[in-house]
């Protein structure tokens, strides 16, 4: 049971969205303008949360076949064959965004549902797809080195 919930809280990458959460909890009690509920404070750091799990989930399927040729990430799920690739991942992944989008948008209206949206997707593109060719670039160079020191030629 404890290594189901470890294993949970890679996939959705818990302790980054717990951070971002209590950042936006941060700049709404920074805003200016009427006092929201606690109710709709709690109900939009939730929905902060959701979307962020669902962008971090995201990002372990998409990725998995460069998570495994790295040592900090070759243990997360689905690059450590934990979890098995299948379309019931990705769609259970947007069924969590919707539903988060769903809640900031009741709690707080279209406005809040948009902006968590943006963060998640936002978060999602610059982070994860466009820092792949990076990682993929330094995975290459690093096996570049480890060849020109088995042919014996040194590799710095």
């Amino acid at each position: 049971m404890l290594a189901a919930i470890r294993m949970t809280c890679s996939l959705l990458k818990l302790r980054i969205g717990v951070a971002i959460a209590a950042s936006a909890l941060a700049g709404m009690a920074a805003a200016k303008g009427p006092a929201i509920s606690v109710a709709q404070a709690s109900a939009l750091a939730l929905a902060v949360l959701g979307a962020s799990g669902a962008a971090g989930a995201f990002n372990h399927y998409y990725e998995r076949d460069l998570d495994r040729e790295m040592r900090r990430t070759r243990s997360r799920p689905f690059a450590s064959g934990a979890f098995q690739p299948s379309l019931w991942w990705p769609i259970s992944f947007l069924a969590l965004l919707v539903a988060s989008l769903a809640l900031a948008a009741a709690a707080n209206g279209l406005v809040a549902s948009l902006l968590v949206f943006l963060g998640s997707f936002l978060w999602r593109r610059l982070h994860g797809v466009a820092q792949a060719p990076k990682c993929l670039e330094h995975r290459d160079r690093g096996l570049g080195r480890k060849l020109r020191r088995a042919r014996g030629g040194g590799g710095g």
